[in-house]
């Protein structure tokens, strides 16, 4: 072989080389990352839910931010990206569908109802709603800007309306213990566990938290004047992934999804 033949050969193999170097990773490019916005009450089952997915989708990364429903509105309409919002009432995402902001129409996938904890050394003291009118009891409740606000809004003019015979001033007098109104209702859980307050308005799928189970104590509601929370999740229009964010809502959905759903007391 020649000299130039020899040189020519090597240099074909240098170039087909540095193509080879220069060629994208195609398992790289297959990777996509997810951006999921979801109220702060979602957050335990999520997590699993979420872990779960992510098994069965090993090139599909997700991150979540967890907040109060309003929140997190604010968030996507002030540029804040997500691909998927779920949220813990409809109000908000009915405010992004008539902004044309998401791809579909909102889905409910879950409900909560809601449930009234006392820090337990409160015992003595508060045995049912009636007693949360004692004075110098301090109660902590949602913003009314937030789901679990407006949520509990609704229950205090339902049960002061079940006990208008008995106690017409029931819902001035509750009003008049709250020492603070909080944006999520992970706030309104902390400062009752830590003693903050002596009792708050939270949601049923809570009541599985180890800190709310080992610190506080839940009074009964009657069903007739407890209050459903509707759970819809939607697809945002500006998700760039939006195949893998349907698949994610379809997992949520799905019976493994439900499940774990239930597992943290929600419901079906």
């Amino acid at each position: 072989m020649g000299k130039y033949k020899k040189i020519y050969i090597l240099n074909i193999f240098l170039l087909i080389i540095g193509i080879a170097c220069q060629a994208p990773n195609v398992e790289a490019s297959n990777n996509t990352e997810l951006i999921i916005f979801a109220a702060a009450s979602l957050k335990e089952p999520f997590e699993e839910i979420i872990r779960e997915f992510s098994e069965n989708h090993p090139h599909t990364s997700i991150k979540s931010n967890y907040a109060g429903s309003q929140k997190l509105l604010m968030q996507i309409q002030h540029g804040g990206y997500a691909d998927i919002f779920a949220s813990a009432d409809m109000n908000q995402t009915s405010q992004l569908l008539i902004s044309e902001m998401t791809l579909d129409i909102p889905e409910i996938f879950s409900e909560n109802s809601l449930s009234i904890i006392v820090n337990n050394r409160q015992k003595e003291r508060i045995q049912s709603y009636s007693d949360l009118t004692d004075e110098n009891l301090k109660i902590v409740l949602g913003h009314p800007g937030v789901p679990i606000g407006m949520h509990s809004n609704t229950l205090i003019n339902n049960i002061s309306q079940d006990l208008q015979h008995v106690n017409p001033l029931f819902k001035q007098q509750i009003y008049n213990n709250v020492v603070s109104y909080e944006n999520s209702v992970k706030s309104v859980i902390m400062k009752v566990v830590i003693g903050e307050a002596d009792a708050g308005v939270v949601y049923q799928s809570d009541l599985t938290i180890n800190d709310v189970v080992k610190f506080t104590y839940q009074l009964p509601i009657k069903d007739r004047l407890n209050v459903i929370a509707s759970y819809p999740v939607t697809v945002l229009k500006q998700s760039k992934n939006p195949i893998n964010s349907k698949e994610f809502i379809e997992f949520l959905r799905s019976e493994p999804g439900l499940a774990i759903l239930q597992n943290h007391g929600f419901t079906n």
